[in-house]
C-alpha cells in the first residue's frame, strides 16, 4: 500500500485529542511506538486493523449525520407508499400444446412449419401482445365506456349523453394502455404461459387477464376457421373453373366427334371412355369386308383352278358331269343305243331304215350330251367370273374403306385429345370435389390448442 494514502486514511485529531492518540499506541520491540507516525513500519494484518479503526472513529464521529439522513430516507419512502396508487396484479396461466387433437385428419388442411418447441412459443407470446388481441378485449369488456380504465389510460371521464370525438384515437389510447399494462411471460421450458395485467382495480384487472386468455382461445380458434374457410372457398373457385372446362371439353368431343362421324362402339374395360384400342364403326366395317375379300379371293382361286381344268379336259370327265343326274342317264341311254346298234349291225346293213332309226336316236342323245357337257362348262366360267367380280368389288371396297380409314384414323387423333382433355378434366373435377368435402367435414371440429389452466 502506499504510505502518503495510508497516512491520508488516518484521521486527522486535534491537540484535545492527544489522550485518545496516544491511547492507541501498541507495544512493539520493547517501547511505545505511535502507530500514526510509524504507520509504513506496520505490517499488512495492523495496518488493515488502523484503517478499519479510522473508520470507525469517523462513523462516531459523524453518528448523528448518518442516523438523521437514515430517517428521513426512510420517511421518504413511507410518505411515497402511503402516497402512491394501489395496482392490483391478476395472473392468468394458460397451456399452448403444439398441436391439437385430430378428430378427423384431412392432409394438407394445417400449414407445415419447421419451428422448434421454443419457436413456437414464443410465437405464440408474440400473438398474446398482439394489437389485434388488446383491441379485441377493449371491445369485449367495453373498457371504452369504463371510467376507470378510462381514468387509467389517462382519457377523460365518458359523460352519459356527449358523444366520443376522435374514437380512432381513444381506441389507440386503450389498445396502448393494454399493451403497456399487459405482461406474458413462459414458466421455465413448459407448454405454461402466465399472462399478467395490472391496474388501480382489482375486479377490473382480474377481467381483463381472463378476457385476454379467453379471446386468444377464440382468435386460435377463429385462424383455424378462417384457414378452412379459405380452403373451402379456394376448391369453390376452382370446382367452377375445372367444372366449367369439363363442360367444354365434353362438348367440344362431341360435336368433333358428330362433325366427323367418328362413333366408338368398344369402351374401355374400366374408366368406360373410349381409348386409342376403341373400334370405330369405320373400322369395324373394314374388318368384316376384308374377311369377305379373303374368302371371295380363296373361292376365286378355286373356281379359277375349276375353269382352267374344264378347259383342258374332256366335259364328260369332269366331276360336275359325273355328278350330273342327266348327264349320267344320257350317258346311259347313249350306252344302250351303242349296244343295240352293235348288236342289228350284225344282221342289218347300215343303210337299213332301222339301223337308221337307231342311229338317229344315238346321234340324238350325243347332241343332248353336248349340250349338257357345254352347259356343265358354261356353269364352272359361269361360277368363276361371278368370284372373280365378287373379289374384285370387295377388293374395291376395301380399298375405299381404307382411304376412308386412314382419315379417320388421322382425325381420330384429334378425338382421342379431345377425349384425354375430358378424362383428364374430369379426373381432376372428381379429385378436387373429394378434397372439398373433406374441408367441409373436417372444417371447425378441430379440438384447441390453448387451454387455461389457473384463471
Amino acid at each position: 500500500m502506499d504510505p502518503e494514502r495510508g497516512r491520508a486514511m488516518l484521521p486527522q485529531v486535534g491537540h484535545g485529542d492527544e489522550a485518545a492518540r496516544r491511547g492507541a499506541v501498541i507495544v512493539r520491540y520493547g517501547r511505545d511506538v505511535d502507530p500514526y507516525e510509524d504507520f509504513n513500519n506496520q505490517s499488512f494484518e495492523d495496518q488493515q486493523r488502523l484503517q478499519l479503526a479510522a473508520i470507525w472513529n469517523a462513523i462516531v464521529k459523524h453518528r448523528w449525520v448518518i442516523g438523521g439522513v437514515l430517517v428521513a430516507a426512510l420517511l421518504l419512502g413511507v410518505c411515497a407508499t402511503l402516497l402512491m396508487e394501489r395496482r392490483y396484479d391478476s395472473k392468468t396461466v394458460l397451456q399452448i400444446d403444439r398441436e391439437s387433437s385430430k378428430i378427423i385428419n384431412v392432409q394438407g388442411m394445417d400449414p407445415t412449419e419447421a419451428l422448434t418447441g421454443n419457436e413456437f412459443l414464443d410465437t405464440q407470446v408474440g400473438l398474446l401482445k398482439s394489437d389485434t388481441l388488446a383491441r379485441r378485449v377493449v371491445v369485449d369488456l367495453g373498457l371504452g365506456r369504463d371510467n376507470v380504465f378510462r381514468d387509467f389510460a389517462g382519457l377523460a371521464p365518458l359523460v352519459p349523453g356527449r358523444p366520443v370525438s376522435d374514437p380512432a384515437n381513444v381506441m389507440d389510447r386503450l389498445t396502448k394502455t393494454v399493451l403497456k399494462a399487459e405482461k406474458v411471460q413462459q414458466q421455465g421450458l413448459s407448454r405454461l404461459v402466465v399472462v399478467e395485467f395490472t391496474s388501480p382495480s382489482a375486479d377490473l384487472s382480474a377481467r381483463i387477464a381472463n378476457s385476454l386468455a379467453a379471446n386468444f382461445q377464440t382468435l386460435s380458434m377463429e385462424r383455424k376457421f378462417e384457414a378452412s374457410g379459405y380452403a373451402r372457398q379456394f376448391l369453390e373457385e376452382r370446382l367452377r373453373q375445372v367444372k366449367q372446362r369439363l363442360e367444354e371439353s365434353e362438348r367440344s368431343l362431341v360435336a368433333y366427334g358428330a362433325k366427323n362421324e367418328i362413333i366408338n362402339v368398344t369402351p374401355s374395360s374400366q374408366s368406360g371412355t373410349m381409348d386409342m384400342a376403341s373400334q370405330s364403326l369405320a373400322a369395324s366395317t373394314l374388318s368384316s369386308i376384308n374377311s369377305m375379300l379373303t374368302q371371295a379371293q380363296g373361292e376365286r382361286i378355286r373356281a379359277e383352278q375349276r375353269w382352267l381344268q374344264a378347259k383342258t379336259s374332256q366335259p364328260l370327265s369332269l366331276p360336275e358331269a359325273l355328278d350330273d343326274p342327266t348327264i349320267q342317264s344320257l350317258l346311259q341311254q347313249r350306252a344302250a343305243l351303242a349296244s343295240s346298234y352293235k348288236e342289228k349291225l350284225r344282221i342289218y346293213a347300215p343303210g337299213m331304215p332301222e339301223m337308221q332309226q337307231l342311229k338317229a336316236q344315238k346321234d340324238e342323245v350325243d347332241n343332248q350330251l353336248e349340250i349338257a357337257s357345254r352347259s356343265v362348262l358354261t356353269s364352272i366360267r359361269s361360277h368363276y367370273e361371278i368370284a372373280l367380280r365378287q373379289e374384285q368389288s370387295l377388293a374395291s371396297q376395301v380399298a375405299h374403306l381404307k382411304g376412308s380409314f386412314n382419315g379417320l384414323r388421322q382425325r381420330n387423333i384429334e378425338n382421342t385429345i379431345l377425349q384425354r382433355e375430358v378424362d383428364t378434366n374430369r379426373s381432376l373435377y372428381d379429385g378436387l370435389l373429394q378434397r372439398y368435402k373433406e374441408v367441409g367435414v373436417a372444417g371447425g371440429i378441430e379440438a384447441n390448442n390453448i387451454s387455461i389452466v389457473d384463471r
